[in-house]
């Protein structure tokens, strides 16, 4: 089977899963971390290089503040218990967004889990934290305005240049995206990196979403010829 080298992530569905069940959404997110936790092991486990995980979008702060809240509790306990785990497997961790706009504690943990986890060489991990895709355009385009001034070049920058202005310059392009919660749009995620991925909408919930759904998802992936623009392959 042919095995994506990057996997991305969108996370939904956690509110809905918890309402349907007469909890509140809180307990849908605390769910939703255990599926997390049982994706990246097996993402490590079939040799995906890349995964990436919309965890908190620019647009969520318009969420109820307790489970804004609570979402930032839950990943950094998540970096605290994982850790040693993930450095003993050689996972690096990195964080795409603003970073800065984190709340303190968030935003240290993440630092730290980065710094830690830096020289890995196995499975990157990369979680979408505050993070948008038009942002981080809007951002390369700025980082490259002032390149272009301090230089006096004002040409446009090719694909290598381009990947140094974003977030995870050492990503590769989005092979496969798989959106879980039933909405079929990419919702401002990885917008320059999804170009030519391949995409799955799936039906169930995050916190329902497991192994049987990725491979699912991954053998589907395999059996499609991905042209990238170019022609199929003549027999």
């Amino acid at each position: 089977m042919s095995t994506p080298r990057h996997i991305a992530f969108i996370m939904d569905g956690n509110g809905r899963w918890a309402q349907e069940r007469g909890l509140p959404r809180t307990e849908g997110h605390k769910a939703g971390v255990r599926s997390l936790e049982a994706v990246v092991d097996q993402c490590i486990r079939i040799g995906v290089q890349y995964c990436s995980f919309y965890a908190f979008s620019t647009e969520n702060w318009k969420r109820p503040a307790r489970e804004i809240g609570m979402i930032f509790r839950l990943m950094e306990i998540y970096f605290r218990r994982r850790k040693k785990t993930l450095l003993k497997r050689n996972v690096r961790i990195i964080v795409s967004g603003d970073i800065d706009g984190l709340p303190a504690t968030s935003r240290e943990i993440c630092l730290q889990i980065m710094a830690a986890t830096a020289t890995a060489t196995g499975t990157t991990v990369n979680f979408c934290l505050n993070y948008g895709g038009q942002a981080e355009l809007r951002r390369a385009c700025a980082l490259w305005s002032l390149q272009c001034r301090e230089t006096g070049d004002f040409s446009v920058p090719d694909e290598e240049e381009m990947r140094t202005l974003l977030y995870g310059s050492d990503l590769p392009d989005v092979d496969l995206m798989i959106r879980t919660g039933g909405d079929r749009r990419i919702s401002n995620f990885l917008l320059y990196q999804l170009a030519y991925a391949e995409l799955r909408f799936l039906n169930v919930a995050w916190p329902d979403f497991g192994e049987s759904e990725l491979m699912a998802a991954i053998s589907d992936f395999a059996k499609t010829e991905r042209r990238i623009g170019g022609l199929a392959a003549i027999p």
